[in-house]
């Protein structure tokens, strides 16, 4: 009697602690595979004038979703820390590099955005005048990236220029990247001094992306220009870059960095795409899950299980989750291990669609044995439910119910047990 007593009060324990835990199996939803970022240099327009008003074609075959990147050199720079243009609606910077000791100084520019389902056919911007040199001059350079992160696409940058020394060469400085998988991407200006410059060579690692040669010395001219892009698996330093031509001319260069995409898959709940980008390794296995319940908890994108491979012995690895759509500050990183839910805190809590977790080999939010590989299985919860009336309802007001109930089961429970041995007495 004694032994069913303590089974049956063990049991209403487990049950009732699994009404306010939620147990349940996510149940798996098919996965897409990933994509890296690809410069199409088939598809890129360039564009020169002497005119303030510029304009460059966009890219052909151009689609909603694909990165733009705009990179625009000038004969001469505005000697200050400006930028030398007003760049086109909707564009943003991502470095300028001139001197600003003079006015006849060239100048690059480099810009991004993401196409929207309807693009201009062509991207206007405004070449400021420098100083007494008049009309600007100027050539333009519109790409076309895919693969791209879809939210954070540019990583680090950097820049250099030679200020009055006329040269044949610039090297540019690297970088720290801050994923494996990135595209570098290098560009170069150079204003002819004695001889215009002509013959742009790339720097060794890389592949050119353009090479357009001066037109005449000094001023009046139209500056040259060569760009480069390299794929770097690994996230490191990337040493400088340097560019080659042949004419002594004063030059400019920049350098950045374009974040891959990681791998996508479409959320369970069927609120869009989710991509998953890590800071180390590479993602595979990508699944949506449709998340157990949890109470006081919302999953409003469902969670997802991928592992993280390609990684040393206890490496940590920070995860950045693009989401379909923005989660509420406050929103952390829920895992879900053997009935166990556990969070983990979200590193850009910001009250966007970007989250960042930090996973460790071996470590707090690994759920295998495997040395080198993260397995992770969770979701992003939103820490408040909506009552009724629409008004915020915590987490404690939400327990309180299940707290009491588990509170009343097990007292009864040790009633029955005492009345009973009183019984027996």
């Amino acid at each position: 009697m004694r032994k069913t007593v303590s089974t049956l009060f063990a049991l209403a324990l487990v049950l009732s602690v699994g009404m306010v835990m939620g147990l349940g199996t996510p149940a798996p939803v098919a996965a897409q595979g990933p994509s890296a970022p690809v410069w199409h240099t088939t598809d890129q327009q360039i564009g020169s004038g002497t005119t303030t008003a510029g304009s460059v074609n966009k890219p052909t075959n151009l689609a909603a979703g694909d990165l733009v990147i705009l990179v625009v050199v000038k004969q001469n720079s505005l000697a200050t820390a400006n930028p030398g243009i007003i760049p086109p609606a909707g564009f943003n910077l991502i470095r300028y590099e001139h001197s600003h000791l003079g006015d006849a100084r060239p100048e690059v520019l480099a810009y991004w955005k993401i196409a929207a389902s309807t693009e201009p056919d062509t991207y206007a911007f405004t070449a400021l005048q420098a100083g007494s040199w008049s009309p600007p001059h100027w050539r333009a350079i519109a790409g076309r990236v895919t693969g791209h992160h879809p939210a954070t696409p540019i990583g680090m940058d950097t820049g250099a220029n030679t200020a009055l020394d006329p040269v044949t060469s610039l090297a540019i400085p690297g970088i720290a990247t801050t994923r494996d998988s990135v595209l570098l991407v290098a560009a170069v200006v150079a204003r002819g001094y004695v001889d215009p410059p002509t013959s742009f060579v790339r720097p060794a690692t890389m592949d050119e992306i353009w090479a357009i040669d001066g037109s005449g010395s000094g001023y009046p001219g139209e500056p040259g220009t060569g760009g480069g892009k390299q794929v770097l698996a690994t996230q490191g330093t990337t040493g400088t870059r340097t560019f080659t031509w042949t004419g002594a001319a004063r030059a400019a260069g920049l350098m950045f960095e374009i974040l891959p995409a990681g791998d996508c898959t479409a959320t369970a709940t069927g609120t869009g795409t989710a991509c998953f980008s890590p800071s180390h390794g590479g993602i595979e296995a990508l699944t949506a899950l449709a998340a157990p319940g949890l109470p006081s908890v919302t999953f409003p994108h469902g969670m997802f299980s991928f592992k993280i491979t390609g990684l040393s012995t206890g490496q940590t690895v920070d995860v950045t989750i693009t989401l379909p759509s923005a989660v509420p500050v406050g929103t952390v990183w829920w895992k879900y291990d053997n009935g166990r839910w556990y969070s983990l805190p979200n590193l850009n809590d910001n009250g966007n669609n970007i989250m960042v977790i930090r996973l460790t080999d071996g470590g707090v939010g690994d759920l295998d044995s495997v040395v080198g590989q993260i397995t992770d299985p969770g979701g992003p919860g939103n820490p408040m439910t909506v009552g009724i009336d629409g008004s915020p309802v915590s987490k404690a007001s939400i327990l309180a119910p299940w707290i009491v109930l588990l509170a009343a089961m097990m007292a009864g429970a040790g009633l029955f047990v005492w009345r009973w041995r009183r019984a027996e007495a």
